[in-house]
């Protein structure tokens, strides 16, 4: 309530000030008038009028008498003269994978709109994408030069990209699913594999898996042959790891 009511006093200030320049200029009548708050520019035979935030417009007078509309830009108390914009941003779905994407939502100001990303992206769009792990700004500018700079960061995934294991190992010897082959972790070196029962005791664990000279084929770090059932796994691979569970079938 407060600051609409120094809104009131300014804008009485301004009239009042504007209806005393306006009694110097002669041929003429003049009226005193809101300009709404996106200012005002018009062109009408040799006459031009322009008009920014809190500026008078005076008259300027060809040969011969008119009348000019006159006044000064009001404004406007919702804060449509603001710019506000809100980042949404996702991080990377698993390590290095550099999926990260950030979209922009924009509310008050003039459009069109243009988005400086600090990646150098296109400035006419909204969204960036194919972000890796980082710290970023974007500066929305809109028709009238407002602008906003919002920081955001993108994080690494936690889960590990490119491998693909199977749920089922059945190690009876007839050359099919004997082993637990996990596709790709040959790629991912130094890793580690640990096999957990449904207790949570670890039955094997092995670092540098390859699906070959280290690979688990259903028993335990004795080489015990260990009981059909749901087993649990951990894939680590640096900072990463991923969890699931596999059934073994003898």
């Amino acid at each position: 309530m407060k600051k609409r009511y120094q809104i009131f006093l300014l804008f009485t200030a301004l009239l009042s000030f504007c209806a005393e320049q306006m009694k110097a200029q002669t041929p003429g009548s003049l009226t005193p008038v809101l300009i709404g708050s996106a200012g005002n520019y018009s062109t009408g035979g040799n006459i031009t009028l322009s008009s920014s935030t809190g500026e008078c417009i005076v008259p300027t007078f060809q040969n011969s008498p008119f009348i000019l509309t006159q006044g000064f830009q009001q404004p406007n108390a919702n804060g449509a003269l603001s710019l506000s914009t809100t980042v949404v941003h996702y991080n990377v779905t698993c390590a290095g994978a550099g999926d990260g994407a950030a979209s922009v939502t924009v509310t008050g100001g003039t459009a069109p709109y243009s988005y400086a990303w600090s990646t150098g992206a296109n400035d006419t769009l909204a969204v960036n994408d194919s972000l890796a792990p980082g710290t970023y700004t974007v500066t929305v500018t809109d028709a009238g030069n407002l602008s906003q700079t919002q920081t955001f960061v993108v994080t690494d995934g936690t889960e590990i990209c490119d491998i693909n294991f199977y749920n089922g190992i059945t190690p009876n010897g007839d050359g099919q699913n004997d082993v637990w082959i996990i596709d790709y972790i040959e790629l991912k070196q130094p890793n580690n594999v640990s096999i957990y029962d449904r207790w949570g005791y670890l039955v094997f664990s092995g670092d540098n898996y390859d699906n070959s000279s280290v690979v688990w084929n259903g028993t335990n770090q004795q080489g015990q042959k260990l009981p059909d059932g749901t087993y649990f796994f951990v894939i680590t691979i640096g900072e990463a790891s991923t969890r699931g569970w596999v059934e073994l079938t003898n």
